[in-house]
């Protein structure tokens, strides 16, 4: 799930301000864009852990799956709202960046508690070990994607990627409370 996650969160950082200004609109717009994204990011793993720690903690796999979702369903929007203006970019930012970066917490408390005690600490390690070292090898190709494929596609694609990441979601195991 992470591994499908990281890729879309690297997406929205290292693309959003290239697409926006590709599509024509301005510098003001695509860094409004930007920082709406990071402002949200900041809510959304508030909100997000909120969800997930509901029912003990059994919500959490849940909580991935709706993540996803809503990040699938913010690409699509934010490939639209490229065409539609400054107003509908940002808008589509804070509902991408609300489903694509708030599940970071979510799947390293998942590891802990997932993992053996004495492993605990060493499962948040590797989940986070392989987010970083994903996040470092996706970038160049998604900037490949976007350069050969066009922004459209390219979100359309990241879309997909966020959907694939919460079908694999649902099968989560939730943890013995």
């Amino acid at each position: 799930v992470a591994a499908f996650y990281i890729v879309v969160l690297q997406a929205v950082l290292a693309f959003t301000v290239p697409a926006v200004r590709a599509a024509g609109l301005s510098a003001l717009v695509a860094s409004t864009a930007y920082l709406a994204i990071n402002v949200t990011a900041m809510v959304a793993r508030l909100i997000w852990g909120k969800v997930a720690d509901r029912q003990d903690g059994n919500r959490r796999a849940r909580t991935l799956v709706e993540v996803g979702l809503v990040a699938a369903a913010g690409a699509l929007v934010f490939t639209f709202a490229l065409h539609a203006g400054p107003v509908a970019v940002i808008a589509a930012a804070v509902v991408f960046g609300f489903g694509a970066l708030g599940w970071n917490g979510i799947v390293y408390v998942s590891a802990g508690e997932l993992a053996a005690p004495e492993l605990a600490g060493r499962s948040v390690a590797v989940a986070a070990t392989v987010v970083f070292l994903i996040s470092a090898l996706c970038t160049p190709l998604l900037g490949a994607v976007a350069s050969a494929a066009g922004w459209d596609a390219f979100w359309v694609s990241i879309g997909l990627l966020a959907l694939a990441g919460a079908l694999i979601a649902v099968r989560l195991p939730t943890p013995v409370s």
